[in-house]
Formats: structure tokens, sequence, C-alpha cells
């Protein structure tokens, strides 16, 4: 879930970019829409107006002079960066935390209570995290600030979602909630408008339309992706439109009493 961000950010990364944090980047949220590199090489590129041993001789002397300066200080990791420009959004040191999550396979930025973020920096604090995971420890504001980056790739998941039901011939007769008497029924139809049988992938539960296949057809991931694919992306637009609540739930949610 880069992070986590919005749309694409603009901005560069100081020559701490060959830092073994920065990374290959993907935003999944609202439909996997976003993604980028950053790549440490193109401090070394032509821009610099030097070329083949000029260019090999000028990194070697840079090189050889950082050796040389006893008192030189280390460049600032990329976590500091973060940090720094976290620091830039009004929020308090103490109640920061970046650092790479094995797990995550991406960096975190914890925001704690005690770092005093409010919604008005939430702005800031997504074009700071540069498309880092950011969670927050105080549920009202996480939920609040998910909620501003789902409006902000709103857009984008709507230009994302209708260019792929255009390429399949089915952009043209989507069905649009104000022509059902229910949300079970437009989740029907999203259904038989990719060509599944009613109820297969979604059923309501607890006031969400779940996204659900029987677990038969999740066994072969492949041919489960061929499969939805086409459902996913009606269910992306008709969310992004803000025409049905949409969610995903677990076979035991789906089967416990509660």
């Amino acid at each position: 879930m880069t992070h986590p961000g919005s749309e694409k950010p603009s901005f560069a990364f100081p020559p701490t970019c060959c830092h073994p944090a920065v990374r290959t980047k993907s935003l999944k949220a609202a439909g996997g829409s976003s993604s980028w590199v950053t790549d440490c090489l193109s401090t070394l590129s032509p821009k610099s107006g030097l070329t083949g041993n000029d260019a090999l001789a000028d990194v070697v002397a840079m090189l050889f002079s950082h050796v040389m300066d006893a008192h030189h200080e280390p460049p600032p990791s990329y976590e500091q960066v973060i940090t720094q420009k976290l620091l830039g959004c009004g929020l308090a040191a103490h109640g920061l935390k970046v650092s790479y999550d094995d797990d995550l396979q991406s960096n975190e930025v914890v925001v704690s209570r005690s770092a005093n973020a409010t919604p008005e920096m939430f702005a800031c604090i997504r074009d700071a995290a540069v498309g880092e995971i950011v969670t927050f420890d105080d549920p009202d504001l996480a939920s609040r600030y998910f909620a501003f980056v789902a409006e902000a790739f709103r857009p984008q998941m709507v230009t994302s979602a209708e260019d792929a039901l255009a390429k399949r011939g089915l952009l043209s007769g989507f069905p649009r909630r104000a022509d059902f008497a229910s949300d079970a029924l437009f989740a029907e139809a999203l259904e038989e408008h990719c060509g599944l049988p009613k109820g297969e992938a979604i059923r309501p539960f607890g006031g969400v339309l779940a996204f659900q296949p029987p677990p038969e057809a999740m066994r072969d991931f492949k041919t489960a992706i061929e499969r939805y694919s086409c459902l996913l992306s009606a269910i992306q637009l008709a969310s992004a439109r803000g025409e049905g609540k949409f969610g995903f739930v677990g076979n035991e949610a789906m089967a416990s009493p509660d």
C-alpha cells in the first residue's frame, strides 16, 4: 500500500540517492496507477557536460577528495532526509519515526500523537514521504489521511479504470448505480458486465460490497487474475466515481456468524 502518495510527485533526491533504501517504487492504492524509478546513476549523467575519460577522471577525483578530507561529514541518510522534510511540515521530531520495514518491503513513516499532526499538514506529509507508507497511531487521523490520499488519487483511478475497460470494449454501457434499486443489484450488474455469473465474486457484507471470489477460483493466481481483472477494473471505476462502497473480506470473516 507507496505508499503509498497521490499523483506522481516532482522531487529530486540529494547526492545520497545511491543509498540502498532508494529503489524502484510503486503506488498500488487506488488501483496501482502510479510508479516511478529513482536511479542513482542519474547523478553521473551527461548533464554534467563530461563524457568518457573526462567524466571518469572527475568521478575518481571526487572520490579521492572524499577519502583525503579527514573532516568530511557523511551526507544524511535517506531516512534523515524524509525526517527533515516532515519537520518542515511542522511535525514534532519526538513523534516521528522513519525506518525500513522488512515485512512491508518499504520505508515506513510512523506519526505518533506526540508529533502534533493536523489535517492541514496532510499535503505536506504526503509530499515529504515521497510515496513511502505513512501510518498514524491516532485512528481518526489515520482514517482522515487515507481519505485525503484516496481523494487525491481519484482522477487517476477513474482514468486508469476507464482505459482498462475501454481496451476490452466494455466502457460503453458501463452500469451506473443510479439505475439500480440496490447495491446488490448494482454489484450483480458489474459482474454480468464483465461476463461473470451474478453473485460469483461480490457479496454484500456489513454495509460493504465485498470482493470475495470462491476459494477454488483463487488457487491459481494467474488464472484468477485473468478471470477477475475486468471486475477489479469495474470495482475501481465504480468506487472512484463514488458509486458504491467496496472492500475485500477474507473467507473466514464471510463465514463467521458475527
